[in-house]
């Protein structure tokens, strides 16, 4: 099993006010079940091991609790830092409603 260290430090309340936890891994927002992980807006080098389970194409999704979702492009080895995408509120767009993603349309295993 590959383990990384996730930093999610642009989404900080400094970096993106007010700062986003956001899950990684697996194919919906909160999927435990897959193996994904909550990060929280402060937190840095959070070890994660990853499983076939949690990948999605080889890359992992994020999920803030915006809706939307980012990826962190695989190939992982062990003791890769990776960086957490920016979570971008587009619910305050006009015209822009989000919606969570689901798992057909974010993961063709």
């Amino acid at each position: 099993m590959t383990t990384i260290f996730i930093n999610n430090k642009l989404n900080s309340c400094k970096h993106n006010p007010p700062g986003y936890d956001v899950w990684v891994g697996g194919v919906l927002h909160g999927d435990e079940e897959s193996g994904a992980v909550k990060v929280n807006k402060e937190e840095t080098n959070v070890e994660f091991k990853i499983s076939d389970k949690v990948l999605c194409g080889g890359n992992l999704l994020t999920f803030a609790s915006l809706g939307q979702q980012g990826v962190i492009k695989g190939p992982f080895t062990n003791g890769d830092k990776v960086d957490v995408p920016m979570a971008e509120d587009s619910s305050h767009r006009e015209g822009t409603e989000v919606k969570p993603a689901s798992a057909s349309s974010t993961c063709q295993t």
